[in-house]
């Protein structure tokens, strides 16, 4: 299963100290992981880049293309056509995901995970 990871998702082990990757991988062993360009060039504006570059780096994430556009639409268009799960905090994102049927991960109460399904 691929899970498309949002800019400020990718803050959240700097910020919360919750290993994301680790968390994901619990439950999807294989879980693979990816980056939009656009959510790539967000980063690279962020204090945290170092950091979160590292990260993907380090968890084999590969960087997907999208066909421009605002960001959240491109990765809400790349989730729905190759079956992806969107992992961000952003609240009109996923209400966006929910209509759409795009599955989420997100960061429950600062301290782990949670899911728009039984995961």
């Amino acid at each position: 299963m691929e899970f498309l990871l949002d800019t400020n998702f990718l803050v959240v082990p700097i910020r919360f100290h919750i290993d994301v990757f680790h968390e994901i991988r619990k439950h999807y062993p294989k879980a693979e992981f990816a980056v939009t360009d656009g959510a790539m060039r967000e980063l690279l504006k962020l204090h945290e880049k170092k950091v979160a570059s590292r990260l993907l780096e380090k968890n084999g994430a590969r960087v997907v293309q999208t066909r421009g556009g605002d960001v959240d639409s491109a990765m809400l268009a790349y989730a729905a056509a190759n079956a992806a799960v969107i992992c961000t905090n952003d609240a009109d994102l996923r209400s966006r995901c929910r209509s759409k049927g795009v599955r989420t991960v997100f960061v429950k109460k600062r301290k782990t995970l949670g899911a728009s399904w039984d995961w």
